[in-house]
């Protein structure tokens, strides 16, 4: 009886002790177990459980990058045109390396590491009119964002670049052990090094610390210009990456692939916990809200009778039900 009462408590200290996280837990079983038993013969397939691990990477690593502008109290709005830009040069290098086959797998190479630089420069630019010039980040972003589609488009003509060499476009459908999609795999990779770093290393902490209070983080010797560069930097490599695993699905690049994105990460990263005025917020949350989207998805796309307009107006009612929900939950 003492031993159960102690067990008890543990498990109480443990909810205490990170909420958010063990209610989304709670959220995604009854959301999983609810669209389960209205649609058990699409909704349980190996083939619909596949379908949805290869699907939520994309979207989920571009809200990674959305949760570090967050963490500092701002947001970046810029994600998707990031990632668009990034996979329309890749994809110029790739579709350019002709011949032989160590020839592509070269162009392939250049187009990865060639989106990881654009990524990155798209970042910084956001990071440099932010910090630099003191514009708030939503009204940075948008105009950031406007510019990189705006290069995008001017460098496709509104086109999809296509015809990507065969070894790259296999891998969005490529399973590892026939049972884990490659794209998973990044994604899983790419929340265990973010998650590490906000949660154990003396950079997390900083940032922690800026967003809670930039003054005081300032006065204790926290370069705040320095951080904000930093992290809208590692922003836009994540962004860069997302692009590249959709492109790897979709087999081409396009100015104005996964517009819709935009409104999810940011969805999920309230979903997740992640404090809009900064300061608040973990990886491990912000996963489990990424699975309950792309669950909630995978439904919405069972019902052919819901169009692309009614779809939107879910997802916008769906960010109001989120927002209040987590202002009327906090502590």
């Amino acid at each position: 009886m003492q031993k159960s009462k102690r067990n008890l408590n543990n498990w109480l200290l443990l909810y205490q002790k990170d909420k958010i996280f063990f209610q989304l837990l709670i959220i995604a079983v009854l959301v999983f177990g609810a669209v389960a038993f209205m649609k058990p013969d699409k909704f349980l397939t190996s083939e619909n459980i596949l379908s949805m691990l290869t699907q939520f990477p994309q979207f989920g690593i571009m809200t990674f990058g959305v949760m570090l502008a967050m963490l500092l109290g701002g947001i970046d709005l810029s994600i998707v045109a990031i990632a668009n830009l990034s996979t329309i040069v890749a994809a110029f290098i790739m579709t350019g390396g002709t011949g032989a086959q160590e020839g592509r797998e070269m162009a392939i190479l250049a187009g990865i590491i060639a989106a990881v630089i654009v990524g990155a420069a798209a970042g910084l630019i956001n990071g440099v009119v932010i910090s630099n010039f003191h514009v708030p980040a939503m009204l940075a972003t948008i105009g950031t964002a406007q510019v990189f589609q705006g290069v995008s488009i001017a460098l496709t003509k509104g086109k999809a670049i296509s015809g990507l060499p065969e070894a790259y476009s296999s891998i969005g459908g490529l399973n590892v052990a026939g049972i884990l999609p490659v794209p998973f795999l990044v994604f899983i990779i790419c929340a265990v090094i973010l998650g590490f770093i906000l949660a154990r290393t003396t950079f997390g902490a900083n940032i922690y610390m800026l967003g809670t209070n930039v003054k005081a983080a300032g006065y204790s010797g926290i370069k705040v210009r320095s951080y904000t560069l930093k992290l809208f930097v590692i922003g836009g490599i994540l962004a860069a990456l997302g692009g590249m695993v959709m492109m790897s699905r979709t087999n081409s690049a396009k100015a104005d692939y996964g517009e819709a994105y935009t409104l999810q990460c940011v969805m999920i990263a309230i979903l997740g916990g992640v404090d809009a005025q900064g300061g608040a917020g973990k990886v491990r949350s912000v996963v489990v809200a990424i699975f309950i989207v792309q669950i909630i998805s995978s439904a919405i796309n069972m019902f052919p009778v819901l169009n692309t307009y009614t779809k939107t107006l879910i997802w916008g009612l769906t960010l109001i039900a989120v927002m209040v929900w987590r202002m009327f939950s906090k502590d």
